[in-house]
């Protein structure tokens, strides 16, 4: 008896809609009947992933980038039924890291082979009672900045050249702002800093790993804090980052804890969650925290590349 199985595709995004046709014959051989949900402007993912599943769905798969897959992943919180991944987007940062192959017909296999695992999700809170789910990370500063200059459609016609554009535009102006880190409700540090990136999991951009202790299943979030520096300092920064990945311990701070409440000085920060800006923050203190084991993901064999606490049996 063939199960259900609900592909949810942003047909605008930067590539466009899935390659639906070079996937669907693996999986339905495979034994699953494929449904199709295409994310219109303006409809709730929310309510695409409950009519699938008050449909049958038993697995619910994202066709498209790291921001239809947070979409995603924040819709199935805490339903009980797993989502898988079929990268789509122009940077694909949680696949990649993961080892979830970019090519479709491999991207289906994967779906076919990987195991079912209890993962978490960051949560950003505003004082207001407004919050949102990320996966990846979410930031806090120059990088909200640049992302919010991005023109979404220069971003469809060259892709990461129009975030390149953004920040060369926007990182010249950028001035660092005084911030106080609370984890756990103690207070952890204090001073100027130009860029905070909480991490669920650790590869950032496709370049870099500002938190290279993170695991997406061990109920924490790591914090990475710039601190403001010197030009000369931060071109070693820059060269060291360049070689290793890593920030060196002299040009970053690291924190580990299961909630973070950030005070941000002289206006709301700029906010970005899995590489999209987030409009309206109109707060200058935002909670960041864990939600322990709230999605149920479909992920490779094994610890996922360090990712998870244990591997798969």
């Amino acid at each position: 008896m063939s199960q259900r199985l609900a592909i949810i595709d942003n047909p605008r995004s930067f590539r466009g809609g899935y390659p639906i046709q070079r996937v669907r014959p693996i999986l339905e051989t495979a034994g699953w009947e494929v449904q199709v949900l295409e994310r219109l402007p303006g409809e709730s993912v929310k309510a695409l992933v409950d009519g699938a599943v008050a449909g049958g769905a038993r697995l619910i798969v994202s066709a498209g980038g790291d921001g239809t897959l947070r979409d995603v992943a924040s819709a199935a919180a805490g339903i009980g039924i797993p989502i898988g991944i079929l990268p789509g987007g122009s940077t694909n940062v949680f696949a990649r890291e993961l080892g979830i192959p970019v090519e479709p017909e491999a991207a289906a296999e994967a779906l076919l082979t990987g195991l079912d695992r209890a993962i978490d999700l960051g949560r950003l809170s505003l004082p207001d009672g407004r919050w949102a789910h990320f996966l990846i990370a979410a930031g806090l500063g120059l990088d909200g900045a640049i992302l919010a200059a991005t023109r979404s459609d220069l971003k469809r016609r060259i892709g990461p050249g129009a975030i390149a554009l953004a920040a060369a535009a926007v990182a010249p102006r950028w001035r660092a702002a005084q911030v106080t880190v609370l984890a756990d409700g103690a207070e952890q540090w204090s001073g100027s800093a130009w860029q905070l990136i909480a991490g669920n999991t650790r590869l950032y951009a496709n370049l870099v790993l500002p938190n290279p202790e993170a695991q997406l299943d061990d109920g924490v979030l790591d914090l990475c804090v710039l601190p403001a520096m010197h030009p000369t300092r931060l071109v070693r920064l820059g060269m060291s980052v360049a070689l290793t990945r890593v920030p060196p311990a002299e040009g970053a701070l690291w924190f580990r804890a299961r909630q973070f409440e950030i005070e941000w000085e002289g206006g709301p920060p700029p906010v970005e969650l899995d590489g999209t800006p987030v409009g309206n923050v109109d707060a200058s203190t935002i909670r960041l925290a864990a939600d322990p084991g709230v999605l149920l993901a479909r992920l490779p064999a094994g610890d996922a590349g360090g990712l998870l606490t244990q591997p798969a049996a």
